[in-house]
């Protein structure tokens, strides 16, 4: 699966942005049966956040299709990650042990 983000910004305190996946695979497949996460990354190349994100919506891809996503991190009090501060950031799909998932073993 490739996937592509859009645009980023704050929203009730989390910092958010959709990311579109493409399923280059052979097997329909839900995103939200993925664990998604995520490096926030600052101007002079600090990582400002490194982990989980949260997910919303439940984008469903058959093969050769594309659906999106919206993920999420909470900015608030421990992340103190603030939306002006990220000049970059790296999505990552992971295989989640507690659902079954199309391309997971």
């Amino acid at each position: 699966m490739d996937s592509h983000v859009g645009s980023q910004g704050e929203s009730e305190g989390d910092w958010v942005t959709d990311v579109t996946v493409e399923n280059t695979g052979d097997q329909e497949t839900k995103l939200i049966n993925y664990r998604y996460e995520l490096v926030l990354t600052g101007e002079g190349g600090e990582t400002l956040y490194d982990g989980g994100a949260t997910i919303y919506g439940e984008g469903q891809a058959a093969p050769g299709e594309s659906a999106t996503v919206t993920i999420a991190v909470d900015t608030n009090a421990e992340q103190e990650v603030k939306f002006g501060d990220v000049a970059s950031y790296e999505v990552s799909l992971i295989c989640s042990s507690f659902v079954d998932s199309a391309y997971c073993e």
